[in-house]
């Protein structure tokens, strides 16, 4: 029998001690991850694929309640008149996830007025194809396309270790299981080094969660660590004080934190997609993966690679869930991904040598198969999320927007990206469920391979200055100081070559200044012109039952005869008449028992003008 006494004892053990805690039930996490095991391959073929519950710690308090979910009324925001700059795409307007669908697909062939984002019913997103469509714990978006949405989760460091040595994972546990409980994954993004952000202008606005301390507070009630405020920049919002992860308290009292967040099991739970692992920042939280200039190829500091190797075994068996926020060598030899981010100046990761990409000796964009982030199954993201009204500060009138997403959307699909980051709004609806079909995969799983006809113009010394394969430069080039970026493709390929010359068409003016684009060259040609253009598919795509859908997205300029020739033999495949009433519209061909070469330097599906140029901007090949 507890007497007043005992009772005294026991609460002073709890109290000096921390709360108590209650484990969670072992069998059903395992049942959950043998499901998801069995699912699409969330790893890689490499990979341990095992998984013993009971060799985590899982115990978290009972005691925290999430606020309750919201309930909301999908609506949309009026749209906004298509501005003659920008014709081919449909007006500024917001949809809430729940009221965007897919384009449907249709199984006759026909031309339509405007771009075809539409797959056959049968595809379905890959298991790796993350799209984040919400940061809040009170609301998820159900979107109305087969897609796997997922939740970012920021939280700090003070959150989950809110004294020194009292660790509690119940708050983070609880976001998963709702999560779950709604159909979406879970990326955690914890932040570390953050002492106190105040708003450049309004310091007094700034609310709470702005100025609550990330890092715990005896790191400088106890320990004595100085905040250190980052210089501001022109584009900044926010001033940020962070403490220095360099530091040797911060150091080891942060290895000891993430060895704490791997014990507790969390980021082996099958809702739980990814973590993205940063530094320190000047803006919002924790960015890059170590200091600034120091991370150079193999001679990375020492402190972070023991920050790499504490969250290496944290989530050993799922290593590629680890999303770094900057290039490290040592995290890739490790199986860890990395995310991009800025996806919106769309030129930015050219040339990048961990993301692979280059230009050729014609200035083609081409995906280095070397690169960690290429045809891989590790966590490769990015961020197409600055289009609320407010962004045109920076991009220019709002009006531009759906042309950016446009152009962004199809950059991160030709860098092979698995996560993307979008507003949990969507201004594409159509374009957003189709790249949810792509995301992901492979040429050899991927539903269709396509190529934007494009051109964009560089500024020579900005792409020299991180030019990895010492790419060799034409006099014209090395006279203007201009380099032509030419088309997004994704294994299908276009090349001027003796008869099938082709010339950019149909400028369009940027909007916002891109400081990697040449001054005199603000524009961006979203078509080419040519009397016989040419294609070559890659061979990883051809498909055994030799049936595809084509679909050509063209600028109707002039009147004549479209001409689709293509197998071994070059036969014709079909034609259609232009009739030059200045429209872009999408034509598609049904393809049946056909034989593709598929060999370097020989075109597989050629497009010919008769009486006429044909103005091209995108084909799409697709397995029906």
């Amino acid at each position: 029998m507890i007497n007043k006494y005992n009772f005294i004892f026991i609460l002073v053990l709890v109290l000096f001690f921390g709360p108590t805690v209650k484990p969670i039930q072992a069998q059903s996490i395992e049942n959950k991850k043998a499901k998801f095991l069995n699912s699409d391959t969330n790893h890689s073929p490499n990979e341990s694929t095992s998984f013993v519950a009971d060799k985590f710690d899982y115990n978290f308090t009972t005691k925290y309640k999430l606020p309750k979910l919201r309930k909301f009324r999908p609506k949309t925001t009026t749209p906004l008149k298509v501005s003659p700059d920008y014709k081919y795409w449909p007006g500024y307007q917001k949809f809430p996830a729940e009221m965007a669908q897919a384009q449907n697909w249709r199984n006759e062939e026909d031309i339509i007025e405007g771009w075809d984002w539409s797959l056959p019913n049968s595809v379905q997103p890959s298991s790796r194809s993350l799209i984040c469509l919400s940061r809040t714990i009170e609301k998820f978006p159900k979107p109305d396309f087969k897609s796997n949405p997922v939740i970012s989760i920021w939280f700090n460091w003070s959150d989950i270790e809110p004294r020194e040595g009292i660790y509690d994972f119940g708050r983070l546990y609880k976001m998963i299981e709702r999560a779950d409980s709604q159909g979406y994954g879970v990326i955690f993004r914890p932040i570390t080094a953050v002492w106190k952000r105040v708003y450049i202008k309004n310091p007094e606005s700034s609310p709470d969660w702005m100025l609550k301390n990330s890092a715990p507070k005896y790191l400088v009630e106890k320990y004595g660590l100085k905040p250190k405020a980052e210089k501001i920049r022109k584009s900044d919002r926010a001033n940020l004080q962070n403490l220095d992860p360099a530091n040797p308290i911060f150091h080891k009292f942060y290895c000891k934190m993430v060895k704490k967040f791997g014990e507790s099991g969390l980021l082996h739970h099958p809702a739980v997609k990814g973590v993205i692992v940063g530094y320190k920042s000047h803006s919002w939280g924790d960015e890059g993966i170590g200091p600034h200039g120091e991370m150079k190829g193999t001679n990375e500091p020492e402190h972070v690679i023991e920050r790499l190797d504490a969250w290496a075994e944290a989530t050993k068996g799922v290593e590629y869930k680890v999303c770094m926020g900057g290039a490290s060598e040592y995290g890739f030899s490790k199986g860890f991904g990395m995310r991009g981010g800025f996806v919106e100046m769309y030129l930015y990761r050219l040339p990048a040598k961990y993301e692979g990409q280059y230009l050729d000796h014609e200035g083609y964009i081409i995906n280095d198969p070397d690169s960690p982030l290429i045809n891989t199954k590790r966590f490769s993201g990015d961020e197409n999320e600055e289009y609320e009204e407010w962004w045109k500060y920076r991009f220019g009138p709002i009006e531009s927007f759906p042309f950016r997403y446009f152009t962004s959307t199809l950059r991160y699909l030709q860098m092979e990206r698995n996560y993307i980051l979008n507003n949990p709004f969507i201004i594409y609806p159509e374009m957003l469920a189709w790249a949810s079909l792509q995301l992901g995969k492979n040429i050899e799983e991927s539903p269709e391979v396509w190529c934007h006809l494009r051109e964009s113009y560089m500024k020579k010394e900005n792409y020299e200055n991180k030019d990895y394969r010492n790419r060799q430069y034409s006099q014209q080039e090395k006279r203007s100081g201009i380099l032509a970026v030419k088309n997004f493709e994704r294994g299908l390929i276009q090349r001027d070559r003796p008869g099938f010359e082709t010339q950019p068409v149909e400028k369009i003016n940027h909007s916002y200044t891109q400081w990697m684009v040449h001054t005199d060259k603000a524009y961006d040609y979203i078509a080419r012109k040519g009397k016989n253009i040419g294609f070559e598919i890659h061979p990883d795509f051809i498909s055994k039952d030799r049936k595809y859908a084509l679909k050509i997205s063209y600028l109707d300029k002039s009147e004549g005869l479209l001409k689709i020739s293509g197998g071994v033999d070059k036969k014709e495949i079909g034609s259609f008449a232009l009739t030059g009433d200045q429209k872009l519209k999408t034509a598609t061909l049904f393809l049946e028992d056909i034989t593709f070469e598929s060999k370097a330097g020989k075109f597989d599906i050629i497009l010919s003008g008769i009486e006429s140029e044909v103005v091209v901007s995108m084909l799409r090949l697709i397995k029906r």
